[in-house]
Parts: structure tokens; C-alpha cells; sequence
């Protein structure tokens, strides 16, 4: 359990706007910056996203209801570096929307992962909200020197606006050096 917080209609407000503008949490471990886990219950199949930060909220489109991630299961991957020394070589965070109940457990093996996610989530109203975490901790064969490549390779987007700019800079740069050194 971390937090029981009142969420007052003020702060509901002010949380659609940040959720209808897109905003989202980035969070950082061992100076990784969290993959946004996603996971599908009938396939079992899961998917990581290392751009784009961790929600706060969605919204489900056939009801049109918004639901707060009030459970997020952090699950940090270590490659075994000495007998007793370890590397972080991975963070993850899966958010969930759970209405807490006396079912509601610490996930400690990947049953309770999947009944946790099974449970009604938590619709975003006036009242009470129990924010709560697990933390998971894998083993993992990839080395330090190797856990920033599923970051390089996660964002495919081409700036082109940046490398215009950049580009534009450089010219009017050499330009005025090019002028300078003809006075």
C-alpha cells in the first residue's frame, strides 16, 4: 500500500485536462527510465513501450467511462554481475485500474498478476482511492553494458523539424564565420 488519497471533482477536472492533452508520468530507476507495460489477458502475450511514459488514466471507448491507475506492478530486471552483486539492467511498469477489495493481494507469482488484473477497475469519481505497488524482480541475460539498446531502438519517429533547424543553424553560423573571416 503507498497512499489512501481523496480525489475531490477539483482535482478530477484537473486531471481529465492533463489526460485529454495527453500527459503522462515518466518514471526512473537506477537512471533507466520506465517501459510502459502492456500485457493482454486472452493472448497472454506482453508488450513493452519505452517512449512513451506511464498514464495515469484511460478511458474506455464503448462506455466512454474514465478509470485512474491506482495499482502500478513495477517489475525490474537484474543481470547477476558478481556472487552477491547484481546490475540493473531493465525497469517496466504495468499500470492497472483495480477497485480495491479483500482479493486485492501483493503479486508475488504470476497468478496473482493475472487475478489482480481480473478484478473491476477503478472508475475516476469523487471519494477515496487506494493507491498500491508491487515490485517484481527478474533475472535477465542482458548485460549492463547492453540495457540502454531496447531505448534506442524503441522510438522510430524521425524528427524532421529538429534536423531542419539543426541544419539551418549550422548555415547561418558558417555563414557569419564565413564572413567574419572575409572583413
Amino acid at each position: 500500500v503507498l497512499c489512501k488519497q481523496y480525489i475531490s471533482q477539483e482535482q478530477i477536472n484537473k486531471l481529465m485536462r492533463l489526460h485529454n492533452k495527453k500527459y503522462v508520468a515518466n518514471y526512473y530507476f537506477d537512471k533507466l527510465p520506465a517501459g510502459l507495460l502492456s500485457f493482454n489477458l486472452t493472448t497472454r502475450k506482453a508488450s513493452i513501450d519505452y517512449s512513451s511514459g506511464i498514464p495515469f488514466l484511460y478511458t474506455d471507448t464503448s462506455t466512454n467511462e474514465t478509470f485512474i491507475y491506482n495499482h502500478l506492478q513495477i517489475r525490474v530486471m537484474l543481470h547477476k554481475a558478481g556472487e552477491d552483486t547484481f546490475d540493473v539492467v531493465g525497469f517496466n511498469i504495468l499500470p492497472n485500474s483495480i477497485r480495491q477489495s479483500d482479493e486485492t493481494r501483493c503479486a508475488l507469482t504470476e497468478k496473482d498478476i493475472i487475478n489482480n488484473l481480473k478484478q473491476e477497475p477503478q472508475p475516476l469519481i469523487e471519494g477515496e482511492v487506494l493507491f498500491t505497488y508491487d515490485v517484481l524482480f527478474d533475472e535477465s541475460e542482458i548485460t549492463f553494458a547492453s540495457r540502454w539498446d531496447f531505448y534506442k531502438h524503441s522510438n522510430k519517429r524521425i524528427h524532421w523539424i529538429s534536423i531542419i533547424t539543426s541544419n539551418v543553424i549550422v548555415l547561418l553560423l558558417s555563414a557569419l564565420i564565413i564572413l567574419i573571416l572575409y572583413r
